[in-house]
């Protein structure tokens, strides 16, 4: 990592939309919570060397719940965390996605210096508000930050609707799988692990994961409507030589994905 840089700035945008009701807007809340004080998630970025985070949740409008806060320890993800737990809700029912997506955007440019910006909706509906989601993800893409999602498939054909629309990956989850789901992106995240290929079959993935860690390779194909998750070309040379955390945080992941993949599988 760059000297004097964070690793990664990463924009948290929660759904507070009239589709969320009371019980799966705690759960947003406390998973999120619970992933950014994981050991898992915190030995990621005690590697990475810090990165800062910011949470909103969007409506018709846009709440800040916790602003920039530069996460290094346990101790600095806990206060944050805590944060999330207590601020008040504010909602209308109205999804203006876009408009949130152009509020991170902005936000970013207050941001402490960091190598990577990206903004990461968590949504179980299509915009309904505001600017197209389309739009704002092209206004991302001019400002060089990377939009990412974790859909929870509520609507039919919504993840679609979000692999289509943002500049970065969609992974699809349920109000069962959220949890394991969202800890397993973020972690991925700040590590600039994967990116997200217009697959040629979209009906055939394959994931491969860690394996540079001396993992087991977890190799699954012909999963239907998998997201294609492909590592940077140059992320296993890189990590090859360096010192990594030990596998055991990791093969939580790994098992986070076999999670995700089951979720994909059984909404078919």
């Amino acid at each position: 990592m760059s000297s004097g840089l964070l690793s990664a700035c990463l924009f948290l945008l929660l759904d507070a939309s009239g589709s969320v009701d009371a019980a799966e807007h705690r759960l947003q809340r406390e998973a999120t919570a619970a992933a950014l004080t994981s050991p898992e998630f915190l030995a990621r970025v005690e590697y990475e060397g810090g990165i800062a985070v910011a949470v909103a949740e969007f409506s018709m409008g846009v709440t800040t719940l916790a602003d920039w806060t530069t996460i290094r320890s346990p101790v600095e993800a806990a206060v944050l965390a805590e944060m999330l737990l207590t601020a008040p809700r504010k909602e209308d029912h109205s999804t203006a996605t876009g408009e949130a997506v152009l509020f991170a955007v902005e936000q970013m440019k207050r941001a402490p210096g960091c190598e990577r910006q990206v903004i990461d909706v968590s949504s179980d509906g299509r915009v309904n508000s505001g600017m197209l989601l389309e739009d704002a993800i092209n206004v991302a893409r001019a400002h060089g930050v990377m939009v990412n999602a974790i859909v929870i498939e509520d609507e039919p054909d919504v993840l679609e609707y979000y692999r289509n629309a943002v500049n970065g990956f969609a992974l699809p989850a349920t109000w069962d799988t959220y949890a394991q789901s969202l800890k397993m992106k973020m972690t991925l995240e700040i590590a600039n692990a994967p990116r997200v290929l217009e697959p040629e079959f979209p009906r055939v993935a394959r994931y491969d994961v860690f394996g540079w860690m001396g993992e087991p390779v977890w190799g699954f194909v012909g999963i239907p409507d998998a997201a294609l998750v492909a590592v940077h070309p140059d992320y296993y040379a890189r990590q090859r030589s360096s010192e990594v955390p030990g596998p055991g945080g990791f093969g939580t992941l790994a098992a986070g994905i076999v999670i995700l993949l089951g979720a994909a599988w059984r909404r078919k």
